[in-house]
């Protein structure tokens, strides 16, 4: 995709992608990952003055388990699940976020949810996504199952904000928050979808924009990062 000079360059040249570092994720996840930018695309054109990521966390675990579905696996979000298996003393009744199978391996995902403007320092929007994602892998920790067949996953849905006077910044902002995303070794996958309409006054609320989302996910164990497997849709 080409982008204008001036315009929001910052992402590969791209509005949306998808990153999976995580070579025993990849099967199955830069499918999913392709599918849940599809399924927010294909709600933007729909549904012409709003966006799907912009809600709850709830809202966003049923978009990744449509992309799921879509993607040929089957899905749950919002499911009864017995919490802390692993622990007889802690075990308990919940819920789960999200449930994702294949013919071969079972995935239950648990999420967390924020903000982040834009505009707020390097340093504390790299905090901030840190910390996002060890609430996000604790929780994922307390579902996994007691046969341990199934595969924790960590995810943080991170809705990115912007103040109108912070517009003409935006593509430094984006540059910068890329930059942190890249260095977060961590992580075992994140996708990006930044449609660069949303930057324009149509979609100006108040005094503020929603410009896009990121996924990030990771693992509660230390996994094998590997390949500069980057998908641009």
């Amino acid at each position: 995709m080409t982008q204008q000079p001036g315009k929001i360059a910052a992402w590969h040249h791209a509005e949306q992608g998808c990153h999976v570092a995580d070579p025993d994720l990849q099967p199955i996840f830069e499918r999913v990952l392709q599918e849940w930018l599809k399924v927010l695309g294909k709600y933007g054109e729909i549904v012409t003055k709003d966006q799907a990521f912009w809600w709850t966390e709830i809202t966003n675990c049923s978009l990744l388990s449509t992309a799921a579905w879509q993607a040929g696996y089957v899905s749950l979000s919002e499911f009864q699940h017995r919490k802390d298996q692993l622990n007889p003393d802690m075990e308990r009744d919940g819920r789960g976020d999200l449930y994702i199978s294949s013919k071969e391996r079972d995935f239950y995902l648990e999420a967390k949810q924020m903000r982040l403007q834009l505009s707020d320092p390097p340093e504390r929007l790299a905090s901030q996504l840190r910390s996002l994602l060890r609430d996000a892998v604790k929780a994922a920790n307390s579902s996994r199952p007691r046969d341990e067949l199934g595969d924790p996953i960590g995810i943080g849905f991170v809705i990115f904000t912007m103040h109108r006077d912070c517009l003409s910044n935006a593509d430094q902002y984006l540059i910068d928050l890329m930059r942190i995303v890249e260095g977060m070794t961590e992580l075992d996958a994140y996708a990006w979808y930044l449609p660069e309409k949303l930057l324009t006054d149509t979609w100006l609320y108040g005094d503020w924009f929603f410009p896009g989302i990121f996924l990030l996910m990771q693992r509660p164990e230390a996994s094998e990062k590997g390949g500069d497997h980057i998908k641009i849709i």
